[in-house]
């Protein structure tokens, strides 16, 4: 559908762009345009409610066919796309097809909750500070601080338009078709370079950047909706820039058709800041920039002044209230820290920005500290040797050959991006209190830098074509083949781990409806359903929530910076009470549930009567718990705190029972405090000479209800552990039980 839409656009091209704009341009036009019309549909009505959705795309279907002259050749076109999109989605589309999956334990939750919302209300309806629940925490979020929202309309648009129940079985297509357009506009620059290739030729070319670990392809695959469409749309911005200023200058053309060419620049522009407002400073600078820079080289002001008033000002109209909201977004953002620190050598950054270094928390990181001189760190070194040497010859080719200057603006921008990143790098100090500068903006500058790096690389390897056609027609088959193949490898690896956490699940997207259809045979009186699923299954309770959006949730929330943050008082710490039906782990220490429905790793249960429910909620002071499949442990170097929760019904009984295993390094006392939830407490001396395990077996004269927190401390000295353990621990505390009593 987009390049139906896009090729409609081609038509307001000047006729030595028109040819061209609509064969390499259309995707990422129809792209744009769709999210435009999403945006201003979903911000005033319901997208699933409505029938604006359907119509909207039936009008807009209907006038791009009205305009083309050649339908049947516009059809294979499109075709081909779709063909060229199976190609560049791969890393999303083999997860999906082995597992059912792509991995939503990430920012992708916060779009597919936009995605479901937007069916049955207006992005207008304000949810009012009272009104905020888990399941609409993340649509609060965006209206209150103002972010940008252009994605997740276009995916909502889509999810009306196929009438898909949900957001999470459209996510993929709504990436991978910003992979596609994103790298099939590649080709508009190299138009020339690329005319004396064969069709197929040219698309395995301009498919490469797909399979590499950049920017594009990590946001794709962890959840930066909004970055992948955003980079996508502005980098058809910046691609079509120069070859439309290089026609603005000459002297054939009038204000009417300078006029006319800017509304498709306008389009790719303001989709570009619907969806990833983050980037419109670049691109507003890079088109400001390059336009003086042609006004100079061309000696065009007036006309080149122009197209860009009319630009963006056309920009502005199609904006209009989301110019305001963009900004509010650039000014809270910029003012925050974000992220987390990225543990890269430069080098890592560079190769990040080239598509040979895994994102942040992606495969193949191979400038971490961990793999330096390893196999992977060298793999590493010697791919980003090669591919900055192709990509230096692709500044080589344009710095002889390219006199036009179509790739100029794309230059300006990456001397912009170079700019931030020195600026992140040596002048904005660590907010991490380690590393060089800000890492995480680092990141950010070199996932944005990919799509347009990649376009010197192909400039590179299609101008090495032209002087050794023979060897390059087998060598790029090969590395299409080589490197898909790669790919398809990588993303396999990419998604074990949290295929790993599911434990056993082949088919994730089913796994979760069959969730939701458990939960809901089980709760048949809309009783609340509490998610005892903190700590380590944080992000699958936000997966829970988006499922069961239709239901009362409770929950322990403050471990969640999603959804915690809005939280009316009341609903952000919640209590379990017998009769409550459960949501929780099955392995694991003190659960709630004895039996029940097992879906996957999970059961769903209710709570029965029973007085002896009382569980640890959280142990803080220790280090991570270990565990050799009979017992588990933490080792503590001084302090260790096990905070208590019990059902609010326990009272019943009378006594709590403790029991723990304890042992020291060398002789020391341990000091137990029972402490009450009136600030009281019980206080026993353990003394151990460290030469054996120690049991801890009471009961103890105090209501399970009644304990907030059980605290141990030591009186001796923390060592380190040894035998390459770096951690310094003075002893360790084994299989911590607790069990309410009757008299």
């Amino acid at each position: 559908m987009a390049t139906f839409v896009g090729r409609a656009w081609s038509f307001l091209f000047p006729p030595p762009l028109k040819a061209t704009a609509r064969f390499y341009l259309a995707p990422v036009l129809g792209l744009s345009s769709l999210t435009i019309v999403a945006s201003l549909i979903g911000r005033f009505l319901p997208m699933g409610k409505s029938a604006v959705v359907p119509l909207a795309a039936t009008g807009l279907l209907f006038l791009a066919l009205l305009l083309e002259k050649h339908k049947s050749q516009a059809l294979r076109h499109a075709l081909s796309i779709s063909f060229f999109g199976l190609f560049c989605g791969t890393s999303v589309l083999v997860p999906l097809f082995k597992y059912g999956a792509f991995d939503a334990h990430n920012d992708a939750f916060t779009y597919l909750v936009h995605g479901n919302w937007l069916q049955v209300h207006a992005f207008s309806e304000i949810i009012t500070p009272e009104a905020v629940t888990p399941q609409n925490s993340q649509m609060a979020i965006y209206q209150v601080a103002n972010l940008r929202m252009g994605g997740s309309f276009l995916l909502a648009f889509f999810q009306a338009l196929f009438h898909a129940p949900w957001s999470y079985e459209v996510y993929p297509s709504i990436v991978i078709a910003a992979l596609a357009a994103c790298f099939f506009a590649m080709g508009f620059p190299l138009s020339r370079v690329l005319r004396s290739m064969h069709r197929v030729k040219r698309l395995m070319l301009l498919a490469l950047p797909a399979f590499t670990f950049g920017g594009m392809v990590f946001g794709a695959n962890y959840g930066f909706m909004p970055q992948t469409i955003g980079l996508a749309l502005g980098a058809g911005l910046v691609f079509a820039a120069g070859a439309m200023f290089q026609w603005v200058s000459g002297s054939r053309n009038t204000n009417v058709t300078i006029g006319k060419a800017s509304l498709p620049m306008a389009v790719l522009f303001t989709g570009a800041t619907l969806a990833y407002s983050e980037f419109a400073p670049f691109l507003l600078a890079t088109i400001v920039v390059s336009g003086c820079v042609s006004a100079l080289q061309f000696r065009a002001w007036s006309k080149l002044l122009l197209h860009c008033t009319l630009l963006f000002g056309i920009s502005a109209l199609m904006l209009n209230t989301e110019l305001l909201r963009a900004y509010s977004a650039l000014k809270v953002q910029s003012g925050a820290v974000v992220g987390s620190f990225v543990e890269w050598s430069l080098s890592g950054f560079i190769a990040h920005a080239l598509g040979v270094h895994g994102g942040a928390w992606d495969v193949f990181q191979w400038s971490t500290p961990d793999n330096t001189w390893t196999v992977s760190f060298f793999t590493g070194l010697l791919l980003l040797i090669l591919v900055t040497g192709i990509a230096l010859g692709g500044i080589r080719f344009l710095w002889q050959k390219d006199s036009r200057g179509v790739l100029m603006p794309t230059m300006v921008l990456l001397l912009f991006i170079f700019t931030g990143f020195l600026y992140y790098r040596y002048v904005v100090p660590s907010p991490f209190m380690k590393g060089t500068g800000q890492s995480w903006s680092q990141f950010k500058l070199s996932e944005w830098a990919h799509p347009f790096v990649m376009v010197l690389v192909l400039s590179s390897l299609a101008s090495l074509r032209a002087s050794i056609k023979k060897t390059m027609d087998v060598v790029l088959p090969l590395l299409f083949v080589i490197t898909l193949l790669s790919t398809a490898k990588s993303s396999i690896s990419r998604i074990l781990p949290l295929m790993g956490y599911y434990q056993g699940i082949q088919d994730l997207s089913h796994f979760y409806i069959e969730l939701r259809n458990t939960v809901l045979q089980s709760c048949h009186d809309n009783k609340q359903i509490y998610l005892a699923l903190g700590g380590e299954h944080l992000k699958f309770r936000q997966m829970a929530t988006l499922y069961l959006f239709d239901r009362e949730l409770a929950s322990d929330w403050s471990d969640d910076g999603y959804i915690y943050q809005l939280l009316p008082e009341i609903q952000r710490t919640n209590t379990l009470h017998a009769g409550g039906l459960v949501i929780e782990p099955i392995a694991g220490q003190n659960r709630w549930l004895s039996q029940g429905k097992q879906i996957g790793p999970f059961r769903v249960g209710i709570i029965d009567d029973r007085c002896d429910v009382i569980r640890i909620r959280s142990i803080t002071g220790a280090y991570e718990r270990e565990s050799d499949g009979k017992n588990w442990w933490h080792w503590v170097e001084h302090t260790v705190n096990f905070s208590v929760e019990a059902l609010g019904n326990s009272d019943i009984a009378s006594l709590t029972e403790l029991r723990f295993e304890y042992n020291t390094r060398g002789k020391q006392t341990l000091h137990l405090h029972v402490i009450k939830r009136n600030r009281t407490s019980i206080d026993y001396l353990l003394n151990s000479n460290g030469d054996k395990m120690g049991l801890f077996d009471k009961v103890i004269d105090v209501l399970p209800a009644d304990i907030g927190t059980i605290t141990l401390e030591t009186d001796g000295s923390a060592t380190p552990l040894g035998n390459g353990d770096q951690r310094v621990a003075a002893w360790m505390i084994r299989n911590v039980t607790l069990r309410a009593i009757r008299h």
